[in-house]
């Protein structure tokens, strides 16, 4: 699975590379190439991804919570699992 994730998160990049100025469908190819990058346990690209796609269009709830779960699984790995919980209680 972790191969196919990774190729699919190559594929969104290259997409990305074809129109940088237009949001709406960055805003889509960001939070898939997050979702393909968390599937490839690359939790860093996922945050990043989350974090660029907030910063097209703050106000889209399903991105509000999606960095802090891939926060929390990155968290898990390093068993940190109080701040984990933080990340929730802002919520």
């Amino acid at each position: 699975m972790w191969v196919a994730a990774e190729t699919t998160s190559a594929q969104y990049s290259a997409a990305l590379l074809v129109d940088p100025s237009n949001g709406d469908v960055n805003l889509t190819l960001l939070t898939n190439r997050a979702t393909a990058r968390f599937k490839a346990r690359k939790f860093d690209g996922a945050l990043e991804d989350c974090d660029a796609a907030l910063a097209i269009q703050p106000r889209v709830v399903e991105l509000g919570l999606a960095r802090p779960r891939r926060e929390v699984a990155k968290r898990d790995e390093r068993n940190d699992h109080l701040g984990a919980r933080h990340l929730f209680s802002k919520l």
